[in-house]
């Protein structure tokens, strides 16, 4: 196999890639049980090159998260982008999960299954648990940060994992800026619930979380 990387943007990732991408391509070549000598050609790029590229040859004035470009020739340009509808319509039923987040910005969530198993807590050092309560995999979460911003993710978009290992590191996990660090996790659903902060001062805010949600 023949396998060529090119890299478009800014590569965030601290891991080896290109043997990663190796690896993937391998397997998937094995698993075929394809006969012939493959020319693979991976690009690392960013929603800015997928932007340009969509305009391009597709007609298509956004990004998506899949390129299609068959080698044949067809009427129009393979169009995955019915699938990211598709995958908002049917998304999976969530399940239950416990969700834990520590002071120095460790985040993690356990299937009751495994907690049970062990419910012993790893953590670094001088570390503790500030937050954790049991919710949907489905569940959206909301970092709120020490310069006032606040970060939406998913706990789909975190590992499921045991008691016994540390978690993601928040800051790293979703880019934040140098300095920057979460100081509390709110998790919801529907967005119906109200977030009361209090300040040293005395004073208290009541915000509904409906105001952090995306609206489509």
């Amino acid at each position: 196999m023949s396998f060529y990387l090119e890299e478009e943007c800014e590569v965030p990732f601290s891991f080896d890639y290109e043997q990663l991408g190796r690896k993937v391509v391998d397997a998937c070549l094995e698993k075929e049980a394809f006969p012939y000598e493959a020319e693979v050609n991976l690009t690392l790029t960013d929603n800015s090159g997928i932007h340009e590229i969509n305009l391009e040859y597709r007609q298509m004035d956004r990004p998506t998260d899949v390129l299609s470009f068959p080698m044949l020739s067809y009427d129009t340009p393979g169009d995955f982008s019915f699938l990211e509808e598709e995958a908002e319509e049917e998304q999976p039923e969530g399940y239950p999960v416990n969700i834990f987040f520590t002071r120095e910005g460790y985040f993690k969530q356990i299937t009751p299954k495994s907690l049970r198993m062990s419910s012993e807590q790893k953590l670094k050092e001088n570390d503790e648990i500030i937050f954790t309560a049991e919710v949907s995999s489905n569940a959206e979460l909301l970092f709120f940060t020490n310069k006032f911003q606040c970060y939406k993710s998913r706990c789909a978009d975190f590992p499921e994992t045991k008691a016994s290992v540390m978690g993601d590191y928040v800051p790293a996990k979703l880019q934040m800026e140098d300095g920057e660090f979460p100081i509390f996790v709110a998790a919801t659903e529907k967005f119906e619930e109200t977030l009361v902060i209090f300040f040293k001062n005395g004073k208290c805010a009541k915000i509904p979380l409906s105001s952090y949600e995306t609206k489509t």
